[in-house]
């Protein structure tokens, strides 16, 4: 199993929420990226 970089993790979804915040994406585009991301995860 391949370690996972956490403050990574965290920095992007602070950097998501910026860019929500400021009208860049979209709801719908956050959620659609996270179950992409669970299903990789789940794959590997």
């Amino acid at each position: 199993m391949k370690k996972r970089d956490l403050f990574a993790e965290l920095m992007q979804g602070v950097d998501e929420m910026a860019a929500q915040r400021e009208g860049k994406i979209t709801r719908a585009t956050l959620l659609l990226r996270t179950f992409r991301l669970l299903k990789w995860e789940r794959k590997n």
